[in-house]
């Protein structure tokens, strides 16, 4: 937590609006208050990047259909923002990009038939043969751009692009980090995406990043960011654009795994070194800036702060030692066996715990089963559909549209199923299935 000899540290990011709070974390130096902290905002670009946010009610509408209301609503921003000049839309998933492109075209075409003031107009060229997906978009001057098309057809919508043979490019969110394709307009379609568990929203940084795409120096004045969102979201993205979202420490959702870890690398030995450790956390500064954020809606707590950490860390201790992760006698703190796995292989206190409460006689249906509900899989849901179950498994499953808790009971009765169960009605039994579906091996 400290710097060490004269090790010096430069600190990088897009995304942190509050640097003078970490430049104060991270320690004085030279006998001063903190770190040496300098801000640099927009007028540092070369290129003048103006940003806009725009909501739209959701209606009680699924992450999916809500998508599909927002490629309606892509054309106009292309109208309003595009001034016939390169354009990236960014889509989160390779589905989503195809279906905007498709839709963009299909308004262009409407707008056509009306006679209307077109955002471009697209430039006739010859086209090698290319992937179905394609073939259309491209006569309109739209192309799509995402890992699922050959690298041969990439690097030739990259070319069109550059060279501006192409207007648009609707492209999975990746793009912003492995491709340079500076652009003078980008438009990010929706800010949520399926992370293989649940539906959440793209960091600060994907954002910015994304953002960050706009603005061509050597041929525009300025650049246009335009963020397609709920409107419940658009408060959040104005905030973001403006660089006020505040960042905050998620250390106490993890506290007892990094203290652990402090003690099996030595650092933390004692219960002193302990309460010493956590006043150096950027958790220590932040909860005491904005106790709101992390419960305290009175603000300090009762017997004040310094009684608040004392006692954080000798129940995390106690929590540690119940689980056989640490030794704590007399003050004084060690790291067992058990700890010192843990804290090589990332594994979650409550999962070690659990691990160690195995019966010493459990049958492999057991430990499967054990495992299935560890901390780590605390996020994976029954859901409706489970259509991907068809690509992990070898064999079709009838009816995929039927109720989850169906498709898994199918899968109980497949004969590559060891350890089977009569019926899948939890989370974690759903682990265990996928657990013996998913491994590289057999059970043990």
């Amino acid at each position: 937590m400290k710097m060490r000899a004269k090790s010096r540290f430069i600190l990088v990011s897009a995304t942190v609006p509050n640097a003078s709070d970490i430049a104060t974390w991270i320690g004085p130096r030279d006998g001063g208050e903190s770190a040496i902290c300098l801000k640099f905002g927009n007028e540092y670009r070369p290129c003048k990047l103006t940003q806009h946010v725009q909501g739209y009610r959701r209606n009680n509408a699924s992450s999916f259909q809500f998508d599909r209301t927002l490629d309606g609503k892509v054309f106009g921003a292309l109208q309003k923002y595009c001034d016939a000049k390169p354009t990236l839309i960014f889509c989160a998933t390779r589905k989503g990009a195809v279906a905007t492109a498709q839709r963009i075209v299909k308004d262009y075409k409407e707008m056509q038939t009306k006679h209307a003031v077109l955002p471009w107009k697209p430039i006739k060229q010859e086209w090698p043969k290319m992937h179905s997906d394609l073939v259309e978009l491209v006569s309109f001057g739209v192309a799509i751009h995402h890992a699922g098309l050959s690298p041969e057809d990439r690097r030739l919508i990259e070319d069109r692009f550059l060279t501006g043979k192409l207007f648009i490019v609707v492209a999975t969110s990746t793009l912003a980090v492995g491709v340079n394709l500076p652009c003078r307009t980008v438009i990010i379609k929706g800010v949520e995406l399926w992370d293989g568990s649940k539906t959440r929203e793209y960091s600060d940084l994907d954002v910015l990043q994304m953002m960050g795409r706009a603005g061509r120096p050597q041929f525009d004045k300025e650049g246009v960011a335009v963020i397609l969102c709920d409107l419940e979201q658009r408060q959040k993205y104005e905030k973001l654009t403006q660089a006020s979202t505040v960042i905050e420490s998620s250390l106490h959702l993890s506290l007892a795994e990094h203290l652990n870890s402090e003690i099996v690398l030595g650092t933390v030995g004692d219960v002193k070194s302990g309460r010493e450790w956590i006043k150096n956390t950027f958790f220590y500064r932040r909860i005491q800036a904005n106790p709101v954020y992390y419960g305290f809606l009175s603000g300090i707590p009762a017997g004040g702060w310094e009684a608040y950490f004392d006692n954080l860390v000798e129940q995390t201790l106690a929590n540690l030692t119940s689980s056989q992760m640490i030794e704590y006698k007399e003050g004084l703190v060690n790291a067992t066996a058990f700890g010192n796995l843990a804290s090589r292989l990332y594994v979650k206190q409550p999962s070690m715990k659990l691990i160690i409460e195995i019966p010493e006689l459990a049958t492999k249906k057991d430990v499967l089963l054990a495992l299935s509900q560890a901390d780590e899989y605390k996020e994976v849901r029954l859901r409706q559909g489970e259509r991907s179950v068809r690509t992990i498994l070898s064999f079709t499953v009838p009816d995929a549209n039927k109720e989850h808790k169906q498709v898994y009971n199918k899968l109980c009765q497949h004969s590559d199923i060891r350890f089977g169960l009569k019926k899948v009605e939890r989370a974690h039994e759903k682990v265990y299935i996928l657990l013996q579906v998913m491994g590289d091996e057999e059970p043990p």
